[in-house]
């Protein structure tokens, strides 16, 4: 999923010159109720996910997403939300680099 954000970041970056918020991912049908163009068919269940508007973007995931004002740089963090101990997260930004977190009192 979050390399699906990634990649359609990256194309409205090189087309427009600037990220944009999930709103417009979503208001552009980069998003839908009914999957993402953005994810191969090979990860059906990223290509085929029913997206929302968020903050809980598909069921269990809790996106959050800060555009600079600029435009020229994002932070991403989808947070499992069925996980209030360590509160695992998958977080990125506008180097593509993805990495995982979570609270520092759980084990890795």
């Amino acid at each position: 999923m979050v390399r699906a954000i990634n990649a359609a970041e990256k194309n409205y970056k090189a087309k427009q010159g600037a990220y944009v918020s999930w709103d417009t991912l979503t208001n552009n049908e980069d998003f839908t109720n009914m999957g993402t163009k953005w994810a191969p068919e090979s990860l059906p269940t990223v290509a085929h996910a029913m997206y929302g508007s968020g903050p809980e973007i598909v069921p269990g995931w809790r996106l959050r997403l800060t555009i600079a004002k600029s435009g020229n740089a994002y932070d991403l963090r989808l947070e499992d939300v069925n996980d209030p101990k360590c509160r695992f997260a998958i977080v990125s930004d506008e180097s593509g680099m993805i990495r995982q977190s979570q609270s520092i009192s759980c084990p890795l």
